[in-house]
């Protein structure tokens, strides 16, 4: 967990400090221009202009200087991360790993600086070049410790785990786990055989359930990882435990082999402190492409957003003329293994439709859970259009830009659809749902339930970001042909 944690954030760190290099170079080079400027108040115009041409071979040296100090820190910065574990919850860490870097950096501009005649000069800006960086990449990291240990960050950035066994092997790991966030883990209650114990509070953390109750908890809760801490007792029912985690896509882990498994049963062996964890990963995706794909999410969402600004105006004053109610529509819809977010769409249908679906359920044109109708009453005229252009989806932009979902995956379903998944068709929220997938592109509501799911598992087990970017290429035709768009 706590390695897949580093990983995911490596590449934003670096992004990040590619970003801080070129604000420091661009402070620098405005700093050098103000010198100009303070030179040409001092001097008369003759004087200025021979102090001009000096200040000027000057500038060169220290553009060429702080040209290359840009380019070379994010890949110092990559180099070191590769070979050591990020730090973002101690100060002292923090600034020591930075700092690190900085120390490595100035060593590296010594030969440059020693062709410069003018040193104290050039080494002014060299100076400030180094603060600007030190202070703004050590900002950027405590700030990301405080995101990934505040509610939200937990939520979304830590592992969930639930803990099978309240004995006091499964208490201590759990100490251990609420200590260290930096493992990125958290967790969210016990399992227990005793029933006695339902109810409980075991190290500030609730006893949920009884272990027979798992399936039904899968349900309910947020779970990522499933941690097996019981005695002999549960070892009956423990092959049941993992298979149901590889069935619905979760984590399986052990802090130590039981009986009839080894360490080479499991794909991941971690070693935190005195703890050695041992996990099962039934979606085994590289963090660090994951990493990938959340960056071009932001930057794509990003981009779309402003070239969408025009649409942004003219629908809701479509919409407002049409028909009473609100521009957007809010619905909880159900994301990566169970965390639930509002969805926003522009309003396609008349305010307060969701109460009407029971009494239009008998022209469901859907099988399964999922609820579809073709030429649905509810749909307003002006709904009828954005839904065949797939216009009404553009704030859901909105969701990519916050994280809430990716560009390309499983659509988020709402939570009565999901209460009713077979537990094989849980996996598909197993990764970040999305706005398009495979479903979307082979015809949409021309698909069967059972299909639809298929393909979303599809997707899952053969993931790449090259198969990411084909279905974003493939999505502008679907959308433009509005096959299976209703």
């Amino acid at each position: 967990m706590l390695k897949e944690l580093e990983k995911y954030f490596i590449p934003i760190l670096i992004l990040a400090d590619c970003i801080i290099a070129l604000i420091a170079f661009g402070l620098c080079m405005s700093a050098s221009l103000k010198e100009i400027c303070l030179i040409g108040q001092q001097y008369n115009l003759a004087d200025f202009a021979a102090q001009l041409q000096a200040y000027s071979n000057f500038s060169n040296l220290s553009f060429l200087n702080l040209l290359l100090l840009t380019v070379f820190y994010p890949l110092v910065q990559l180099l070191y991360l590769s070979k050591t574990r990020v730090r973002f919850f101690s100060a002292g860490a923090i600034i020591f790993q930075v700092g690190k870097v900085i120390l490595i950096m100035a060593a590296l501009s010594i030969p440059l600086l020693a062709i410069n005649a003018n040193f104290k000069e050039d080494l002014y800006f060299i100076g400030i070049f180094f603060f600007i960086l030190f202070s703004l990449s050590s900002l950027m990291r405590f700030f990301t410790g405080l995101l990934i240990k505040s509610k939200n960050g937990n939520d979304h950035l830590l592992k969930a785990v639930i803990i099978i066994g309240t004995g006091a092997k499964g208490r201590e790991t759990a100490k251990q786990i609420i200590s260290h966030p930096e493992w990125g883990m958290r967790v969210s209650g016990f399992l227990t055989m005793d029933k006695e114990k339902i109810g409980q509070v075991i190290k500030g953390l609730p006893v949920i359930a009884h272990l027979d109750d798992l399936a039904l908890i899968l349900k309910k809760y947020v779970v990522d990882c499933v941690l097996f801490e019981g005695d002999k007792k549960y070892l009956p029912i423990l092959d049941y435990i993992q298979r149901r985690c590889k069935i619905e896509g979760l984590d399986f882990a052990l802090t130590s082999p039981e009986a009839g498994l080894t360490q080479s049963d499991y794909d991941v062996h971690e070693r935190l402190d005195d703890l050695s964890f041992l996990f099962k990963k039934s979606v085994k995706h590289d963090p660090v492409k994951l990493s990938l794909k959340r960056i071009f999410d932001f930057i794509a969402s990003t981009i779309l957003l402003c070239l969408s600004l025009p649409f942004f105006i003219l629908i809701p004053f479509l919409i407002k003329r049409d028909t009473p109610g609100p521009v957007f529509f809010r619905q909880e819809r159900v994301g990566k293994n169970g965390r639930r977010f509002i969805m926003y769409k522009f309003r396609s249908m008349l305010d307060g439709a969701e109460k009407l679906q029971a009494q239009y359920m008998h022209l469901n044109e859907m099988d399964g859970p999922a609820f579809k109708i073709k030429n649905d009453p509810r749909v307003t005229r002006v709904g009828y259009f954005l839904r065949k252009t797939s216009l009404d989806e553009l704030p859901q932009l909105f969701n990519v830009f916050k994280g809430d979902i990716s560009l390309v995956g499983p659509r988020p379903p709402v939570y009565q659809e999901v209460y009713q998944y077979r537990p094989w068709e849980r996996k598909r929220l197993s990764v970040a749902q999305g706005i398009t997938c495979l479903w979307q592109v082979s015809g949409r509501n021309e698909i069967k339930f059972d299909e639809w799911m298929k393909l979303d598992l599809l997707y899952i087990e053969n993931w790449s970001l090259a198969t990411d970017f084909k279905i974003l290429l493939q999505t502008i035709p679907a959308v433009i042909s509005r096959k299976g768009a209703q």
